[in-house]
């Protein structure tokens, strides 16, 4: 029996690889996927794979995952992501992913990233 964990390990290697047909293929056709405070939520299988499609092309992710755990049907996963956008934009953040399972498929994910900020320098130390 797959464990809820290795499933989110699954859906995780599958956005480090860029496979979005990988990942969708662990979610429930009714998969609802929000990232909070920003412009991205899908409901639905059907819905999903459009707006991937519709996303421009960029490198798959890398990130880290500083801390999991899971509970009565969820897992959590917080780290840290560095993505390159188009136009060579590295974009760094500190995030966390909430999963929530059903029967062995991903019936949502809620995910916050927080936009790491570049180091401020302190003048009054020099």
């Amino acid at each position: 029996m797959t464990t809820n964990q290795e499933i989110v390990a699954k859906a995780n290697e599958a956005f480090r690889k860029g496979n979005m047909q990988a990942f969708l293929d662990l979610c429930s056709d009714d998969f609802e996927w929000e990232m909070v405070g920003g412009d991205f939520h899908v409901k639905g299988k059907a819905h999903a794979i459009e707006q991937f499609k519709n996303m421009p092309e960029c490198d798959p992710p890398a990130f880290s995952i500083e801390r999991e755990f899971a509970a009565n049907g969820r897992v959590m996963c917080e780290g840290f992501l560095t993505m390159k956008l188009p136009g060579d934009i590295l974009w760094e953040a500190y995030y966390c992913d909430i999963y929530d399972l059903e029967e062995g498929m991903i019936k949502s994910l809620r995910t916050y990233a927080v936009e790491k900020k570049p180091a401020e320098t302190d003048t009054n130390n020099q």
